[in-house]
């Protein structure tokens, strides 16, 4: 939901009797808000020009946010992060030398069941005081290289600032291709949920604030898409100025 005279969405659930759809699959659902364009599919926001933007022409990719997730059934949940990393703008695909990133601020039993690779300690901003982080790096390979960056604590009811481009040589570091003509795509921020272990999952979370600059240019611009499936990309896809 968004809410036009607070500028706030949210977003709520109380599901029973889960079944997934995919008997390989994990994760039940992933209820999220995003500016620009996704990798797959047809979602997207028109008229947010400030991505997609070429690696090499990146000097600083930042965002703040503040959100507030209640996880009432304890169930496995993340808030996260996410973005994507493609050497064609206009494809509706992901290939293996193309990338896909997130920071999961906030797990309740979950987390990254790949490879931890190791760790980077970072800047960041937390209610507006000036703070290092450190992240362990976790990397898997499939269709595509996905890398997770999981910080020290969970994050909830915070105001975070951070620069993504800090993140880069992490990456960089350990992949065998060069990225610099790829383009950096959107950013997300939402919800994973569930796992083939539970049947039900009860949880809420309002997202106050989000923005993001790139090369210190801000943009508010806006788009939502609530996708609770996890084998097709359809939702409702809105732009608000």
């Amino acid at each position: 939901i968004y809410d036009k005279n607070t500028k706030k969405y949210s977003y709520s659930q109380d599901l029973y009797n889960i079944s997934l759809s995919d008997v390989w699959g994990w994760v039940h659902g992933y209820p999220e808000v995003f500016m620009g364009k996704k990798p797959h599919g047809n979602g997207y926001t028109s008229g947010w020009t400030l991505l997609p933007k070429k690696v090499k022409d990146l000097t600083s990719l930042s965002f703040s946010t503040k959100y507030n997730v209640v996880n009432t059934s304890n169930g496995p949940l993340n808030f996260a992060a996410e973005w994507w990393i493609v050497k064609n703008p206009t494809n509706n695909y992901v290939s293996g030398d193309e990338i896909e990133f997130m920071i999961m601020f906030y797990k309740n039993n979950t987390g990254a069941a790949w490879n931890k690779i190791g760790s980077v300690t970072l800047p960041i901003k937390v209610d507006g005081v000036n703070k290092t982080e450190t992240f362990e790096i976790f990397k898997n390979k499939g269709g595509w290289d996905f890398f997770t960056f999981i910080p020290s604590r969970n994050y909830n009811n915070e105001k975070i600032e951070i620069d993504l481009y800090q993140f880069l040589p992490s990456i960089k570091n350990n992949i065998s291709y060069n990225i610099d003509e790829h383009y950096f795509m959107n950013w997300e921020i939402g919800s994973e949920y569930g796992s083939p272990s539970v049947n039900s999952s009860k949880f809420s979370w309002t997202l106050d604030e989000f923005d993001v600059k790139v090369n210190e240019t801000s943009n508010t611009q806006t788009g939502t898409e609530n996708n609770n499936s996890n084998n097709n990309n359809t939702g409702n896809n809105n732009s608000q100025n």
